[in-house]
């Protein structure tokens, strides 16, 4: 894969706050990873019209890195706005971690072709054509590995993004842009090895995530939520 930086249009920067946490709805979704013992069994995540994504509510790291995971269904690929390009990301933002991208592909083990990817801004970001995504309705499985270099608890969050063929994202029926987004509560109790391309948490105050511009309008939606 060709590692790159794309032209997209800019999100705007939206600080989120820590009652987050609250709007997300919990919901059991089996899984291998439930069975390592860092890792918590129950999910948690959102739901919008764009589709539901889940990631474990928890996890705790012991000095080594963990396993990460997030679970996505879209409902939807908006070809009637013209829907080309998705983007699916791990976001650190902020966050004292290590992440890296291992694979993307669908929950019965099939690869899907990622277009390019981008590091930065606390994110590693895979880019799929849309004519390499799965049908709607399939269930999509992002995994990576997580490091920390800071003791406390923190979120390390995923994210998926449609835009259209201009890379311009996509909204949603009522206005709100199309964005899925959840995160898991990594609990450091010993900071970890590197695992690749890190994010210092650099004494930056706030949470911000740089991409997920429609998290608080997908919140909104999640607090109509709906269990899986």
């Amino acid at each position: 894969m060709e590692r790159t930086t794309l032209e997209v249009a800019p999100l705007s920067r939206i600080a989120l706050p820590a009652a987050l946490v609250a709007l997300v709805l919990a919901s059991a979704l089996p899984t291998a990873l439930a069975q390592d013992p860092s890792v918590s069994r129950e999910w948690h995540g959102q739901d919008t019209e764009f589709g539901r994504i889940r990631m474990p509510y928890q996890a705790e790291m012991q000095g080594e890195p963990i396993p990460i995971e997030a679970r996505i269904v879209l409902q939807t690929h908006y070809t009637d706005q013209d829907g080309t390009y998705f983007l699916f990301a791990w976001d650190v933002s902020r966050q004292p971690f290590d992440v890296r991208f291992d694979k993307l592909m669908t929950a019965s083990g099939s690869d899907i072709k990622v277009l390019k990817t981008e590091s930065g801004d606390g994110q590693e970001k895979w880019f799929v054509d849309i004519k390499n995504m799965p049908p709607p309705g399939t269930e999509i499985v992002m995994k990576g590995t997580l490091g920390a270099t800071t003791k406390g608890l923190f979120p390390a969050g995923a994210l998926v993004v449609p835009f259209n063929y201009r890379w311009e994202p996509i909204d949603m029926s009522n206005g709100v842009p199309a964005t899925l987004y959840a995160f898991t509560q990594v609990g450091v109790n010993e900071e970890t090895r590197s695992v690749g391309w890190s994010f210092p948490l650099a004494k930056i105050p706030g949470f911000e995530i740089p991409l997920a511009a429609a998290a608080i309008g997908v919140a909104l939606v999640a607090a109509r939520r709906r269990r899986a």
